[in-house]
């Protein structure tokens, strides 16, 4: 199956691979051993998280700087260097324990460039946090060295006539919520809390105009009618205390939220400023291919097969790298690659490696037929440009031309090929 996938990703270094080798065991222990390996996989997602146990409120009080990670974590936390040498992590393993502490160092990093602080020598943090942070910045010479270094001990280190360790570094630092505001899912639970809020004033109105005409009662009633009176009496005036302390409690998750959604905004301002001002530099060579390959081999799949979450990130980074226009970065190329490749890898993947694989796969295809079937020409030229001419002519035929009718070619194919491989997993046992 493996070498039935005829794709150019190094499938020895695969963490699949390493574990298992089907030769060597009767192909009944399949199912089970692929089972495992996805409850592991999950185990492996769950106890990160657990472990740095992420709090995105937190802060420094000084430099109201935000801190990813429990800065308790880095007293044990080893070094890139001996995670991925002396305690033989992989690149997406070793990347998915620090990344918290990567994202704050950039984030901090950036903070520091914007306001002029490295100039004037004050930061306003602790010494100790701040050379923590200094030493985890993954743009940082000490970091950047270390990952060409390890690359070259593993003899993979041709990627660099290809891609930038700038490129590569930052892809593995970054997550979905650096290059996405979730604006609408803000605006929602804000609009709802509002109107729950709304509700419940209207009720306090209500039960204010009840505990007036309640007293009046209360004062011409006598016996057992006061004693009635009194008892409804302080059942409303429960209530509205009941209902004010609501009040107070929305109020307070309202103004979080709001504070939440600036800062947010903020940061991903930030880092997708970063990733701008870097984009000259990621792409060395001039061959949409050779760096489509790279690009798959070194970042994508291994990335891919880590959650949905890092899944669709894949598609989304490097769509942003088509919407920068980065140099020598062809978006089609890219997108012909992993199709082509990433695909038929669904025969040699568990099930939650494949469900994996179906969410960069929908996610790209959900871009691709947003360009293919808009309607206007306009946004077609907007996404598509003339830059693309030359994967067009190779795709469809040296004649065509970069329009939307060869274009649509290119993407039908696709879809052809999501559907044969499909079609021929389920045909299979």
């Amino acid at each position: 199956a493996y070498q039935a996938t005829n794709s150019p990703v190094d499938l020895r270094n695969l963490e699949s691979v390493d574990r298992y080798d089907p030769c060597e065991e009767e192909m009944s222990n399949l199912k089970v051993i692929s089972h495992l390996l996805d409850i592991c996989q999950d185990m492996l997602m769950q106890y990160t998280e657990f472990l740095l146990n992420v709090d995105s409120n937190k802060e420094d009080s000084a430099t109201q700087t935000h801190i990813l990670f429990d800065v308790s974590l880095l007293e044990v936390l080893p070094s890139m260097h001996e995670l991925l040498y002396d305690r033989g992590l992989s690149v997406p393993v070793a990347f998915q324990l620090v990344r918290p502490v990567l994202r704050s160092a950039l984030l901090h990093h950036l903070k520091m460039k914007n306001n002029n602080e490295a100039a004037t020598g004050s930061t306003g943090m602790s010494p100790k946090l701040e050379s923590i942070l200094e030493k985890w910045n993954p743009l940082g010479p000490v970091f950047i060295e270390n990952i060409v270094q390890y690359h070259k001990d593993k003899g993979t280190d041709s990627i660099w006539k290809t891609i930038s360790p700038e490129l590569y570094v930052i892809f593995w630092s970054c997550t979905n919520s650096d290059l996405q505001i979730p604006t609408k899912r803000y605006e929602a639970e804000i609009k709802k809390l509002n109107n729950y809020i709304a509700d419940l004033e209207g009720k306090l109105k209500i039960l204010t105009a009840n505990a007036s005409n309640m007293r009046l009662t209360s004062m011409m009633s006598k016996g057992a009618m006061q004693s009635t009176s009194s008892a409804n009496e302080e059942i409303n005036r429960s209530n509205m205390k009941l209902i004010r302390q609501e009040l107070k409690r929305l109020t307070i998750t309202v103004t979080d939220i709001e504070k939440e959604f600036k800062t947010q905004q903020l940061h991903t301002q930030l880092m997708m400023g970063l990733i701008h001002d870097y984009k000259g530099r990621f792409v060395k060579s001039a061959s949409g291919r050779a760096v489509a390959e790279v690009v798959v081999q070194s970042c994508v799949y291994d990335r891919m097969l880590m959650s949905p979450l890092d899944a669709t990130y894949c598609s989304s980074f490097f769509f942003y790298l088509h919407e920068l226009n980065t140099p020598k970065f062809n978006t089609l190329a890219f997108v012909d690659e992993v199709v082509s490749t990433i695909t038929p890898l669904i025969y040699c993947s568990t099930d939650y490696e494949s469900s994996f694989i179906g969410f960069l796969l929908g996610d790209i295809l959900n871009t691709l037929n947003s360009w293919v079937y808009s309607e206007t020409a306009p946004l077609y030229r907007e996404k598509v440009t003339a830059t693309s001419a030359a994967v067009i002519k190779r795709l469809v035929s040296k004649a065509a031309s970069a329009d939307k009718v060869h274009f649509q070619k290119i993407a039908g194919r696709h879809r052809y090929g999501f559907d044969e491989s499909f079609a021929n997993q389920l045909e299979g046992e």
